[in-house]
């Protein structure tokens, strides 16, 4: 009866369709990791955040658990402020956040804000370096983040966060899932409200003097939820959702003509996934829709109101014939904006075809995958974009891979429609992108050297006019470096011991034009070096664990005359997990930014100084 009322319960919460955990593998019963395809793509490196740091950071938004734990550099304003992420020296716009295979950037400004993710939803993350613009399309530039929800385990499970931190920061959250062999329902709820009232230095003042951080304040709450259901054997049917509304308070710039403003964002993301199995072939019928809303408010004036919606509607096919696999498919998008800036419909229509073919040679020691990509859309031709990548098994454990592909990225509404200084003439972004890497995995021991280049013309680019801005394509960008990414560990019955680090030099310059002062120089807020390195010890239930962390320089100007000095921070986290019949608590005492550095990531947008976190997970 119990088990009846919570399946009843679950399906009268799901009554406004919901969404699809996107993937397509063609081997039987094969349970798919985040990317959509299934496998994982030759010739690129991908990092996989695993249980223990996802939980670490559960009360957490994902800008902090990525900025820590990978090659991912967020542009962050301040606490609960809007976060963009980067890597290899792209911009947000660059940076696909993929969930369960649908792309979420915003159709009207091109990124997300990461501070509106809360960890706690999410299942898994990946990070993909590099290119996979001909099978995933647009913004697949310098790289992706893949968010996953994955299949619940059998039986009845539930999770309960409460954590508290400095600063008026408090959140909960309450994830249930119940499965069987043909069914599954799982429910994730979230709440967060952080006063952010953080003292300063505010430098611009002399002398200098500490102050408050007023405005602040955020509050965000969050519902998903995920049904999956297998009629048949070779039959799956998947829906998921995702409600979310955040109220939000922007403070001033640390400048005598800045007033603060407050931002309002509702969403609704639905999406299915309709799996059909046969022998070798396997056909994904997949849908989603979204709807972003936002209302911005600056001082002492009426609230600015924008929307955005995209439907999506995709078919693909996996055929697997001995060593290889053929992967092809049809997408179309569709995206419209409202807003009382704009000029023209708002509309954008996109249709794109795209095929892989993945196979192995050589007893499987030698992979190769080619990928091509042909996209129509309602504004500007976008070419055919081939892509390849190999993948060499030297020895047990040690590959060497490469890749190349072309790479693009269309322009946003706002781009196009913004009245005054939007185009409708636009060029999308073009890119070549490379990279050679060695890895080496073993029981104890895992590491992953790359280097990489890229070269980006037709950028898309707001500038600055006598009356009001303008955006066309004129700047042309090259960027290159190398990243270290390596985890070590070591275990007996009692004790265990755990090292990982991830390591990069970049160097991200401005080619456009040779007569011009930033010709040449480093891209404003790229660090050329970060560092990450953790290290966590455990004895029995108890573990202690570092994170030392480092970014470099950052210019924020394009000649780099002016920049923002580098630093060095460190968090101290205690954990003790119990075990109480069926009953499991883990309990974290965390201290972070240990020795109170003061630092700024952008430009007159301080952040706290040492704060600390009380967090508790209670599973069944």
């Amino acid at each position: 009866m119990r088990r009846m009322l919570f399946i009843c319960t679950q399906l009268v919460f799901s009554a406004t369709l919901l969404a699809q955990k996107d993937s397509a593998r063609a081997l039987p019963e094969h349970e798919v990791t985040a990317m959509r395809f299934g496998t994982k793509p030759n010739g690129l490196f991908v990092q996989e955040t695993d249980t223990l740091l996802y939980r670490f950071h559960a009360a957490s938004n994902l800008e902090q658990l990525l900025s820590a734990h990978s090659g991912v550099f967020v542009k962050q304003a301040g606490p609960s402020q809007l976060a963009s992420p980067g890597f290899r020296g792209g911009s947000a716009a660059q940076t696909a956040v993929v969930w369960n295979g649908f792309s979420l950037n915003h159709a009207m400004l091109g990124q997300v804000d990461l501070s509106l993710f809360p960890a706690f939803l999410t299942d898994k993350v990946q990070v993909q370096y590099g290119s996979q613009a001909a099978l995933y399309g647009s913004g697949q530039v310098s790289g992706a983040i893949y968010l996953q929800n994955q299949k619940a385990d059998t039986g009845f499970h539930a999770d309960v966060l409460l954590s508290a931190a400095s600063f008026g920061d408090y959140a909960k959250g309450l994830k249930t899932s119940w499965a069987q062999t043909r069914f599954q329902v799982k429910q994730k709820f979230y709440h967060r409200k952080a006063r952010n009232n953080y003292p300063f230095l505010n430098t611009l003042l002399f002398p200098v003097q500490s102050q408050e951080t007023q405005h602040a304040e955020l509050e965000t709450q969050a519902w998903m939820q995920d049904i999956r259901f297998v009629p048949k054997a070779n039959h799956k049917l998947e829906f998921h959702s995702w409600l979310q509304a955040s109220q939000r308070q922007i403070p001033a710039v640390l400048e005598s003509n800045s007033t603060p403003s407050s931002q309002e964002d509702k969403l609704l993301r639905l999406s299915a996934d309709y799996q059909i199995q046969h022998r070798n072939w396997q056909w994904n019928f997949r849908s989603a829709f979204f709807n972003e809303l936002m209302w911005f408010t600056a001082f002492r004036s009426n609230p600015a109101y924008s929307q955005a919606r995209q439907f999506i509607q995709a078919i693909d096919q996996s055929f697997v014939y001995h060593n290889h696999k053929l992967i092809s498919g049809l997408q179309w998008n569709y995206s419209k904006g409202t807003n009382s800036s704009y000029s023209g419909s708002g509309e954008l229509n996109q249709l794109a075809f795209f095929s892989s073919l993945e196979s192995g040679w050589l007893k499987g020691k030698f992979r190769s995958q080619l990928s091509l990509r042909k996209e129509l859309n309602s504004f500007s031709a976008v070419p055919l974009l081939p892509a390849i990548g190999l993948n060499f098994q030297l020895m047990k454990g040690l590959h060497v891979r490469g890749s190349w592909a072309l790479a693009y990225r269309v322009p946003t509404l706002n781009d196009l429609f913004w009245s005054p200084g939007g185009n409708p003439n636009l060029l999308p972004e073009r890119s070549s992108n490379s990279e050679l890497g060695v890895e080496n995995a073993s029981s104890i021991f895992n590491l992953s050297l790359n280097g990489f280049h890229r070269l980006t013309k037709n950028l898309i680019v707001w500038i600055p006019g006598a009356s009001f801005p303008q955006v066309e394509n004129l700047k042309q960008a090259e960027a290159y470096g190398l990243e270290f990414i390596w985890k070590a560990s070591w275990r007996n019955a009692k004790t265990w011991v755990r090292l990982q680090g991830n390591h990069e030099v970049l160097r991200s310059i401005n080619l456009s034009n040779p007569n011009d002062d930033s010709y040449g120089k480093q891209l404003i807020y790229v660090p050329r070096v970060r560092h990450n390195f953790l290290v966590i010890a455990g004895y029995r239930n108890f573990s202690l664990s570092w994170l030392q962390t480092y970014t470099g320089q950052r210019y924020t100007s394009t000649d780099n005359a002016n920049a923002l000095q580098d630093y060095l921070l460190a968090d101290l986290r205690a954990s003790a997990n119990f075990n109480v019949h069926r009953h499991r608590f883990q309990l974290d005492l965390a201290c972070r930014n240990l020795f109170d550095t003061t630092y700024a990531i952008m430009l007159n947008r301080p952040m706290p100084g040492r704060s600390f976190l009380v967090q508790l997970i209670y599973s069944i």
